[in-house]
């Protein structure tokens, strides 16, 4: 199966002066993670197959119908990383386009339950996908929610990361994303960054990285 590209919609912006600010940035983001709840290991993370372009509506609506104490639903988005004028500038843009996920700590079944008559009465909203395993498996795989759960900061967003020739396999040896590695697709000199394929919900996605976190395989 080809790799499915992951750009989408700016729905914010932020600038940068400098390259320390964002590395200043990174610094913090797994203490901030850790003291979000829905990163705890109690929690399950569940994954909704949807319309496309309409993840944040589903999300609003999923907000509305779900107890916020037991469910958050988010779509998780990247830093789209570029210069202009000498400023860094960042962009926030979807990252995986059609899916929208949920963290709880219910159990699959409880989620289900919750979950199944909303999605039955909406047509954005098609099902919750199952790990691949059985169909009343849906909770994320160990290895799909440890991608989550490194990728994503606590405002579930991929932070910019500032590379190595197309085809190389690298992996990433700093920061949020360590450990994680792939296939290199393409390399972007004048941002500093590259563009690699990794596994991720049973198909090969694409995650773009600052090239001073990379190192060969």
């Amino acid at each position: 199966m080809g790799a499915e590209t992951l750009l989408g919609s700016a729905d914010c912006k932020t600038r940068l002066t400098s390259r320390g600010e964002v590395r200043s940035k990174m610094k913090t983001i797994e203490e901030k993670r850790a003291l979000s709840k829905w990163f705890g290991e109690s929690m399950n993370w569940y994954a909704l197959f949807v319309q496309t372009k309409k993840e944040q509506e589903v999300v609003e609506r999923l907000q509305k119908r779900l107890n916020p104490a037991k469910y958050v639903a988010f779509v998780p988005t990247r830093d789209f990383a570029y210069r202009k004028k000498d400023v860094l500038t960042v962009r926030r843009v979807p990252w995986l386009a059609g899916y929208v996920f949920i963290v709880s700590a219910v159990t699959p079944q409880e989620c289900v339950d919750d979950v199944k008559p909303i999605i039955q009465l909406d047509h954005y909203m098609y099902k919750l996908l199952s790990n691949g395993m059985q169909s009343e498996d849906i909770a994320l795989s160990v290895r799909d929610k440890m991608i989550m759960t490194t990728l994503l900061d606590e405002d579930f967003n991929i932070p910019a990361f500032e590379t190595v020739k197309e085809g190389d396999r690298v992996r990433v040896r700093d920061e949020v994303l360590k450990g994680v590695g792939g296939k290199v697709l393409k390399v972007n000199k004048h941002k500093q960054t590259i563009t690699f394929e990794m596994l991720f919900l049973g198909r090969m996605v694409q995650c773009e990285v600052m090239m001073r976190y990379i190192s060969s395989m």
